[in-house]
Parts: C-alpha cells; structure tokens; sequence
C-alpha cells in the first residue's frame, strides 16, 4: 500500500505542478494551455477510472481517476473563481461537461471496432474499457454537472462565513467530491452488491486528494496570486457562473467600503448597520449581546512627543491585538481616532468582561515585549462593557453606558476594564 500512496501523491504532486504553471502563466499565453492538459487529464481520468484501482482499505477501492484528477479539476474551477475571471470560470467549467459527454460518446462507437472482423488490437484492450454501461454515462454526465455548478454555489456560500482560504476551499471541496460520490454511486450502482463499497471508495479517494489540493492551491494564492486581481465581464447575470462570481465580487467590494483604510477593521459605517441588526437578533433569540469600548489610553500624547506615524503604529498594533481575539461571529470596528468598538454578540457580562480583561492584559504585555521597543511601549487600553437588556435595549442606550464606564476607567487612572458593578 505505502508504494501505491507514494505513487499517488507523486501523480499529485506533476500534475498540479503543471496546472499551477499554467494558471501562473495564462497571462502571457492565455487559458488555452491550461484547457488542453485538462482535456487530456479528463481522458486519463475516463480510463483510470474504467482499468486501475488501489485498495485502500479492506475491500474499499480508489485510484488516479479519484484521488488526483477528479479533485483537481474541481480545484481549478475554485482557482479560477477566487481569482475573480468569470469569463474563464465559465468557459472552464462548461467544457469539462461537455468535454465529459464527448468522451463517453465517442469511446461508446470506438468500442465497437473491437468486436468487428478485420480489427487489430494487439494490446488485447477489452471493449469495457471503452463502452461504459449507459448507467454509468448518464451518471458521469449528471453528477460531473452538479459538480461544477455547486463548485461555485458552495464557495459562494462559505466564502461569507468563514475567515481564512484554506478552510473555504477544502470545505467547498468537500462538499462537492462528497455529492459527486453519492450522485455517481447511486446512479451508477445503487441495487448492486458493491454499491456501498463503490461510494465509499470514491469518497475516500476523493477527500484525500481534495485535503491535499487545498493545501497547495492555498499555497500557490498566498504566495503568487493576489485573490481578485482578475474580473471578467459580468453582463451575463441570466449565467449561473457570471452571476455567483459577480455576487462574490460584490460582497468582496462591500466588505473593503466597510474596512477602516489605517487598520484594516470594520469601519464606523459597518458598526451602525451590524450592531442594530444583531441586537435585534439577540432580542428574538433572548440571547445577550454586549459592546465592548476601547480606548487606547495617552494616543494623543504618543502624537505630541513621538509624531503621527508612532500613533498610527499603535493603532495598528491594538488592531491587530483585537483582530486575533474576535470571533468571525463578532465585529471589531475603529470607531473614532483612539477608540474601538467590539460587537460580542452571543456575549453575557461575565464572558464580555473576560474578553476584555484578556485584550487589556495582551496589549500591554505583548507590547512591551516588542523588540526594538517602539516609544510607546508598553500600550495600555482602558475598556467600558455594556451587556443587553441590563445595560440597555438599544445600541444607543449600550453605547452610552459603555462610555460612561470607559470614563469612570479614565478618572480611576487608566489601563483597567469597567463593568457593569466591578472595577478591576
């Protein structure tokens, strides 16, 4: 088994490095490289699929066709999609269905020459290898469709709830190679003996190449493309694939209208449309919300003695303190000059006043242990919480109070967190 796995991976390993290559290089000689290896991959991958399997498991069987270029083709949809070309999403993805269906169309009246008088065939190549079951053509047809249309309406999906590339694109993989296999098993083989066994294996072999792609292709992103740097036209909105790159697009440029330009944190304009819709939500579900305000303490003195540029460096940093301890279900916002506001909102008192002991207590040690030490180090913050329906049944009311708190904390002489009864 370990030199069929190392043989796998090394198929891997070529044939996403060619594909990457291409997709690096499609700028200066276009896509149709790319879709010319691709095609040719679909044709090994109808063979593979039809000749060569791997036990995996006791009983349970995969191979190349499963674990390295059904998962790779679905990881160049994703490529193309996160990188914003509609145009090419497009294109790609309908042609590897209709790339899928000329094949089993042409291979079904090629295998006939097999049993004809007067054929040679001194590979002694068996007409199955050519002639898949009609079952097993209207199965491939059927479920390799799906597949490109849900490659992108998962993504599409994932893309708005989870924070980092590699968990939207190994989800959005998993999702499909998991449709596919029961798509294509059932329609292929469901009433058979080794239905089970089939669907288990594609499944399988599928997650396994699909975990792997994600890491390169998550790689290959962050190292040499700039997500979203290509946009194609999008005068289509009737194209399911022109309409979901245009709504990703549109959430793409929402969310940097939405992002304060010196911290990169949601803006004052995103928090007075989040924090209402939220407490709202926290109101129907009677669950408490909370707001947390920041302020960072002496910024103005840091801009007196030290200059602008060593003020925005400590904006920056309690940013980036903040930007590691929310939740992606909270909001962080830069509310003003030298304050912050966080919206916690599934937060009581007691968790609110945790998250922002913990934030006060990083910010001052983990700037003081920066090295140079920037002038001025350590930072400390000053924080007022106020937690719904307590405190207030409002942003307005919450924010108030929240204020009066983080002054109460200034008068008491700064760098301490203020509740709703306990100063600590």
């Amino acid at each position: 088994m370990s030199g069929h796995l190392a043989l796998l991976v090394a198929e891997a390993v070529l044939c996403s490095g060619i594909v990457l290559l291409l997709f690096r290089l499609r700028h200066h000689f276009g896509m149709a490289p790319l879709y010319m290896v691709l095609g040719a991959l679909q044709y090994l991958q109808f063979v593979f699929a039809a000749s060569l399997r791997v036990e995996m498991l006791p009983g349970i069987t995969a191979g190349p066709a499963t674990t390295v270029l059904f998962p790779l083709t679905i990881f160049v949809v994703l490529l193309t999609y996160v990188e914003g070309d509609a145009e090419a999403t497009r294109q790609f993805a309908y042609g590897v269905v209709v790339c899928n269906i000329t094949l089993y169309s042409v291979a079904a009246l090629a295998g006939q020459h097999v049993d004809l008088a007067g054929v040679s065939n001194p590979l002694h190549l068996p007409r199955e290898l050519f002639q898949q079951p009609w079952r097993t053509m209207v199965a491939s047809s059927v479920a390799i469709l799906l597949d490109m249309v849900a490659t992108v309406m998962v993504y599409e999906w994932v893309s708005r709830r989870l924070p980092t590339l590699f968990l939207r694109l190994w989800l959005t993989a998993a999702a499909v190679v998991v449709l596919d296999a029961v798509v294509f098993s059932t329609l292929s083989f469901a009433g058979q003996p080794a239905y089970v066994q089939m669907m288990t294996g594609s499944m399988l072999g599928k997650l396994l190449g699909a975990s792997g792609y994600a890491v390169v292709v998550t790689a290959y992103v962050r190292i040499f493309e700039r997500q979203g740097e290509q946009r194609g036209p999008m005068d289509a909105p009737g194209d399911v694939f022109r309409w979901l790159t245009y709504r990703q697009r549109y959430e793409e440029a929402r969310s940097l209208m939405a992002r304060d330009a010196l911290t990169g944190l949601y803006n004052r304009g995103y928090f007075d449309e989040f924090a209402p819709r939220q407490l709202a939500h926290a109101d129907r579900a009677r669950h408490p919300m909370s707001l947390v305000v920041i302020d960072i303490d002496d910024l103005k003195a840091t801009n007196d003695r030290h200059g602008h540029r060593a003020g925005d460096e400590l904006v920056r940093f309690v940013a980036a303190e903040l930007r590691h301890m929310v939740r992606a279900s909270d909001a962080a916002c830069r509310y003003g000059g030298d304050e912050f506001v966080v919206v916690l909102t599934t937060a009581d008192a007691t968790a609110a006043r945790i998250f922002a002991e913990r934030l006060r207590q990083n910010i001052r040690a983990n700037s003081a242990a920066l090295a140079p030490a920037p002038p001025w180090a350590p930072a400390t913050v000053t924080v007022g919480v106020a937690t719904t329906p307590a405190d207030g049944t409002t942003v307005d009311g919450l924010l108030h109070c929240a204020d009066e708190r983080l002054y109460e904390g200034k008068r008491q002489g700064r760098d301490r967190v203020v509740g709703a009864s306990v100063v600590s």
